[in-house]
């Protein structure tokens, strides 16, 4: 699996709430970074950035921090198998 493969049903979801989404978005006019999924809801003006990652948590996560000041939203998305893996219970029974 790559990367990519997952672009499709993140706008997916995201389109179903009402975003504009766009894949592999240039971040700025002189960054060479990308946003995997950008949505945008033109009625309210809202950003929403979704970070795809295989694996590598932190990394994910620092690259979502980066992105906090760009956005109203910032989301991370992981393959159901990886998220599975890092899931934390912060309720435990």
């Amino acid at each position: 699996m790559e990367e990519f493969e997952l672009y499709p049903k993140v706008s997916r979801l995201l389109s179903d709430r009402g975003y504009s989404t766009y894949q592999s978005f240039p971040h700025g006019r002189y960054s060479p970074f990308e946003v995997d999924i950008l949505g945008f809801k033109r009625e309210v003006e809202e950003i929403f950035m979704v970070e795809v990652k295989l694996c590598h948590i932190n990394k994910a996560v620092r690259q979502g921090m980066n992105r906090l000041p760009y956005a109203d939203y910032v989301s991370l998305a992981f393959p159901q198998f990886y998220a599975d893996y890092v899931y934390i219970d912060t309720h435990p029974a």
